[in-house]
């Protein structure tokens, strides 16, 4: 009992009492030492009963060799010397202590290292019961994995959900965001645009998969929520056109209100496959909209639904200009004549107010404009030649229409197809007693097998998924219109065709091109003996230098890439001409500044070439020392871009016919060859690039 009593009444650093000094290093390296109890230190800690036995001597002396030294970085200094003090406390008092996570975790730390039993429990307590910033719950999880079990209180706040429960809480957020729940108070308008926010975040598919799985469950609640918005929209304009007893700026706030509605559901719809929904519904309404908002007693006023209208119907436009949604010919065209005329009279009266009114916040912003003229520009050029007639007629009535948007690249394509299209008809009248098309497909039945098991082996397709199972990823679109593209000059990757049976189609066309022409299947650049090296690939040697491909560019090649071994392919068939032998047709619309493909094939010398009668040699490399020029053979390995065909460089109408670039990059310290498209391109179109370049040394002027 007394010895008891003694132990209470001993104190951290009373020099008086103690037994044993445990030596510290502080933050400047030098050695500290603290009077303690051995006593204490044995009940509390395991590291310090292992050092000190039961019968040691008991002095208070360094110099008797009753001291232990903990070795500790600087960084931790303090909190083992809080954690020495902490044992000396009751474990009501250890728990009162705690003042902040950070402490607490430092403590806990060094409680791990030393084996304190008591004090580790006390910080787990304490720390399962208070919140925590990002940075610290890193340090927690580092901690808790050395603790095993111990440590299951912490990591119950931050193990996985189950999909269930995860599911559930979405679907609550999205009733939310969307306002279906009638039960519960309208939303404040933070209150609602975070659960926006939200609903996108568990949306997102970076690095991580999405939080949540699209399934039917969650398309129902969308389309749900989707249909009461647009039944919102058309109840707010019906209370504006009837004059009802409300103010004109509260009519205008309730469109406004659902009008941002509709825009945010165009961020999450597009992942769960249901902007046909939006797009559908959007055309529904739309001549009501205009019914109201182009009504006379408005002319002056409902500046920011006017404004908000053109942005929501650039979403609609973006998704059937691009190609994400699909739809017959007359919808597009209905669609079309319906908000061009008023998108063509808004912008210049839009410009005028903010030129007149510098604070005058409903404008077309730059991005805007660029984002509604290209997916015009794309939804035209996808439409049949008659009714593109019929919108350029209308374009060039008016000269103030001609600014915006802009349809003159739209235009000069319309012409170059008008007159291609011309030439094939007189070239079929021509063709005496020979009623089969000029342009046709090789027959699958005299050419390459349409055998699935055929196919794989030939192109080495990965047989781990399938390629009945292959499902597309949805890649996001890109936001702007071609003006941007251009701009960011960010590469697109291909977009494949999501029917298995039509990339057979694909593939056994391109097999049977390379079969005929003795050659096998390869991407990638070979390296075979007697030829260059690899180590000859050096993008240094480049006369004047060459342009590195960026990282995230690069990572577009290699997405491409990667699709390609899972059966992904690009949207490209080859066919076969009487004049032109085989070609390249784009088997869907392929947007600007896309990676159609790489040019592989044997890489070899120049000068082992420089006799070499082939027609189809690439310069990979052009070194200021010619003995260290390189070219990419495709005769005996190649890919689709051996049969892609050139334009005739020496006439205007053989330089319009050009729809891909062809650019050398360095990637990885190594030369590589890409065939980009320069601008969009239609499903039929012939694919041509110049095979000269800035060279000028490939005879083209026999090209038809």
């Amino acid at each position: 009992m007394e010895q008891a009593c003694s132990a209470k009444t001993r104190g951290f650093g009373d020099r008086t009492t103690s037994d044993v000094t445990v030596c510290l290093r502080n933050r400047d390296g030098r050695p500290e030492w603290f009077h303690c109890h051995s006593t204490i230190l044995r009940r509390e800690s395991k590291y310090f009963a292992d050092r000190l036995p039961e019968n040691h001597p008991a002095s208070p002396s360094r110099d008797t060799g009753n001291c232990i030294e903990v070795h500790c970085t600087g960084n931790e200094y303090d909190n083992y010397v809080k954690l020495l003090k902490l044992l000396y406390l009751s474990e009501e008092s250890v728990l009162d202590s705690w003042d902040s996570v950070k402490s607490a975790i430092g403590v806990l730390r060094a409680s791990v290292s030393l084996q304190c039993t008591s004090i580790i429990q006390s910080c787990i307590l304490y720390l399962e019961a208070v919140p925590w910033e990002e940075d610290e719950e890193d340090e927690i999880i580092k901690v808790a994995s050395s603790l095993g079990l111990e440590a299951q209180p912490l990591l119950a706040r931050i193990k996985p959900v189950s999909t269930n429960d995860t599911k559930n809480v979405f679907l609550s957020a999205v009733r939310f965001a969307m306002s279906i729940t009638s039960s519960v108070p309208p939303f404040t308008d933070e209150l609602k645009t975070s659960a926006q926010e939200q609903v996108e975040y568990m949306l997102l598919e970076d690095e991580d998969a999405p939080l949540v799985a699209v399934d039917e469950d969650v398309k129902s609640e969308v389309s749900t929520g989707l249909a009461r918005m647009f039944t919102t929209l058309e109840t707010a304009l019906n209370m504006l056109a009837s004059d009802v007893d409300q103010s004109l700026e509260a009519g205008e706030h309730q469109l406004l209100q659902s009008l941002s509605d509709l825009e945010w559901m165009c961020n999450i719809i597009p992942k769960m496959e249901m902007m046909k929904e939006f797009v559908s519904g959007w055309a529904h309404v739309s001549d009501h909209i205009l019914a109201v908002i182009q009504d006379e007693k408005y002319s002056s006023s409902l500046w920011s639904v006017k404004a908000k209208s053109i942005e929501v119907t650039g979403k609609a436009l973006d998704a059937i200009g691009y190609g994400t949604v699909v739809l017959p010919a007359p919808f597009r065209v209905h669609f079309l004549r319906t908000w061009l005329p008023y998108i063509r009279k808004m912008k210049p009266l839009l410009d005028l107010k903010s030129m007149e009114d510098e604070l005058f916040p409903y404008k077309m912003d730059g991005d805007l404009c660029q984002n509604v003229e290209g997916a015009i520009t794309s939804l035209v050029l996808a439409l049949p030649s008659n009714d593109q007639a019929e919108i350029f007629t209308d374009w060039m009535k008016k000269t103030e229409q001609l600014s915006y948007p802009d349809l003159s690249e739209a235009f000069e394509v319309w012409c170059y197809r008008t007159k291609a299209a011309k030439r094939r008809l007189m070239a079929s009248l021509n063709e005496a007693g020979n009623p089969t098309r000029r342009y046709l497909f090789i027959p699958m039945a005299q050419g390459f097998p349409l055998i699935q098991t055929r196919i794989i082996d030939f192109f080495r397709i990965q047989r781990s998924s399938g390629l009945e199972k292959l499902e597309c990823r949805k890649r996001k679109k890109r936001s702007g219109g071609l003006v941007v593209a251009k701009k960011k000059r960010k590469l697109l990757p291909f977009n494949p065709i999501e029917d298995p049976d039509r990339r057979l189609e694909q593939m056994a066309s391109l097999a049977t091109a390379l079969t005929a022409t003795g050659a096998v299947f390869s991407n990638e650049l070979t390296y075979r003996p007697g030829m260059a090296p690899r180590s000859a690939n050096r993008a240094t040697y480049e006369n004047g230098g060459m342009q590195v491909l960026s990282k995230e560019d690069v990572e577009t090649l290699n997405l491409c890439k990667r699709m390609m071994e899972r059966g992904e392919w690009p949207p490209l068939m080859v066919v076969y001409d009487p004049l032109e032998g085989f070609t390249v047709e784009a088997d869907r619309f392929i947007r600007d500044l896309t990676i159609v493909t790489e040019y592989v094939g044997d890489v070899d010398f120049l000068k082992n070439r420089e006799h070499d009668d082939g027609d189809s040699m690439m310069t990979l490399l052009s070194a200021a020392n010619a003995a260290r020029s390189l070219v990419i053979c495709p005769d005996q390995r190649s890919n689709i871009a051996r049969f892609i065909n050139g334009i005739n460089n020496h006439t205007r109408e053989g330089k319009k016919k050009q729809n891909l670039k062809c650019v050398r990059f360095s990637v990885d310290g190594e030369c590589r060859v890409l065939l980009v498209a320069n601008r969009d391109i239609s499903r039929g179109e012939r694919l041509y690039y110049d095979y000269n370049g800035s060279e000028q040394e490939y005879p083209t002027e026999h090209f038809v």
